[in-house]
């Protein structure tokens, strides 16, 4: 595997991972809405 490839590999990774992150939270953000409209906070 050349370089580059693993730079490209790497920088996929951290793509990725920060989108989890960015879907966690609009998961939570989610939740939180849906369990305000039904009254339970």
């Amino acid at each position: 595997m050349s370089d580059a490839a693993v730079v490209q590999a790497e920088s996929q990774l951290k793509s990725a991972q920060a989108q989890v992150v960015d879907k966690q939270l609009t998961r939570a953000q989610l939740e939180h809405a849906i369990a305000s409209a039904l009254g339970k906070t």
